[in-house]
């Protein structure tokens, strides 16, 4: 899971005799000669180095941290036509027991898929090109715990749900908590059809 690969790059850091800062927001990356050569964090905490690599997205990184740089042209409008609307929403869940599914008895496996076939699809899609939550949601589950134990106590499981499709803006409302809430009942409702959710325990 992904525990055991930031354990796993930790280990390899300080083998190397390398340091680590967590919780340390980045908030300017310092250039000298069109060179990257450091960071700024909020804090004004500054560190240089010969290497700067970012895990931010695009927009972040060029428009956010490299403030005052002049980029190509080419490059600055490909930056702008980058569309980051999505129409997939994420939910996490812990739930005490076993996730079971209707269709059959053998073990919960790391990834499920409900989507019933191509119309199932194209309704939701639909619904979210209009502005509005779809009754059928393609879910994509992940449960990391059933691999990796460490991510869980014993008796729990985590399941990250990839909802879709989901409007990126609501024909009425906005993504206020009550739309939030009922996006999550629905995608309960749809889980509960073929799994025994309502069953366990949600935390």
């Amino acid at each position: 899971g992904m525990g055991g690969l930031i354990q796993a790059i930790k280990k390899s850091l300080l083998a190397w005799d390398g340091d680590y800062m967590t919780g340390a927001e980045v908030n300017r990356i310092l250039i000298s000669n069109n060179k990257a050569i450091g960071v700024v964090l909020s804090s004004g905490q500054i560190f240089n180095s010969k290497i700067i690599i970012s895990g931010a997205d695009l927009y972040n990184t060029f428009n956010k941290m490299l403030l005052g740089v002049s980029l190509p042209a080419e490059f600055s409008t490909g930056l702008k036509r980058i569309d980051y609307r999505s129409a997939t929403s994420k939910i996490n869940l812990v739930i005490e027991g076993e996730l079971k599914f209707n269709c059959y008895d053998g073990p919960v496996p790391g990834t499920f898929h409900i989507c019933e076939d191509v119309a199932y699809m194209e309704r939701a899609a639909d619904e979210a090109k209009y502005g509005r939550i779809s009754e059928d949601l393609v879910i994509e589950g992940c449960m990391p715990s059933v691999v990796d134990n460490t991510l869980a106590p014993e008796g729990k499981q985590v399941i990250s749900l990839m909802v879709q499709y989901t409007p990126y803006v609501l024909a009425e409302g906005i993504w206020d908590e009550a739309q939030k809430q009922r996006l999550y009942h629905k995608t309960i409702s749809k889980l509960a059809q073929y799994t025994n959710i309502l069953d366990l325990n949600i935390l």
